[in-house]
């Protein structure tokens, strides 16, 4: 679907925020009044072998091992919080890694040169051109970008519409991902930065892979014991 450097921008955007778990106004202009603030370039840092790269380094970045993110401003005021995640290298992924899809936004932001603030743009920074003035794109874009994807795709795959999604979607989706792969709880809550387990009503049961493999663990032990209050009342089941 990527047609314009606008749309890059977009998907560029919506896989930082999902393998970051990141909150609409984090990755986004969603709008005045918000405690929280997006996420600059100078937050992003890149490593390679636990040295640091330097970000105007785009060859380098990208050929990084982790990429952090320092949360400045966040909405539980759990301000400052830095966030790493490693370089996806399975076949056929190379443009669902967080490593070289940050490496190529930063790099594309600081290939602009006409704007003001340029020295420390948002992530949602772009423009048209190189010679332009950069645009922060609102967290509205990214929603319309998500739903026509999902339209494209279609419900009877998806098993939702698009109107049943929206940007908070990439955030939930994050943590419903992690939860089907395996990731420990504790790991969920600490890169989505939730200080308790109310990221747990984002888990959705009617997922069917969310049960996959339950019901053979369920048969996995024929026996056990089952041992009451009252002494020498073991029984064998």
């Amino acid at each position: 679907m990527r047609t314009t450097t606008r749309d890059e921008a977009i998907g560029q955007l919506v896989v930082t925020a999902f393998f970051f778990a990141m909150r609409s106004c984090e990755y986004s202009d969603a709008g005045r009044g918000r405690i929280t603030t997006v996420v600059t370039i100078d937050d992003v840092q890149f490593r390679k072998n636990g040295d640091t790269i330097p970000a105007d380094d785009q060859e380098l970045t990208s050929l990084a091992d982790t990429v952090s993110i320092t949360f400045r401003r966040q909405k539980n005021r759990d301000n400052g919080t830095t966030i790493t995640q490693h370089r996806n290298d399975r076949p056929g992924q190379a443009d669902i890694c967080p490593v070289r899809t940050l490496a190529d936004l930063v790099a594309r932001i600081r290939g602009h040169g006409r704007h003001p603030r340029i020295a420390n743009p948002g992530i949602n920074a772009w423009a048209e051109r190189a010679d332009d003035e950069l645009k922060y794109l609102p967290s509205t874009a990214v929603l319309e970008q998500l739903r026509t994807a999902t339209r494209t795709i279609g419900e009877r795959r998806l098993g939702f519409k698009a109107e049943d999604i929206g940007t908070h979607s990439i955030r939930s989706g994050a943590a419903m991902a992690m939860y089907l792969a395996g990731v420990k709880v504790e790991t969920i809550q600490m890169i989505g930065r939730w200080k308790s387990r109310s990221f747990m009503r984002y888990l959705r049961i009617q997922v069917p892979e969310t049960t996959r493999g339950v019901a053979t663990r369920m048969t996995s032990r024929h026996t056990f014991f089952t041992i009451d209050h009252g002494p020498g009342d073991e029984r064998r089941i």
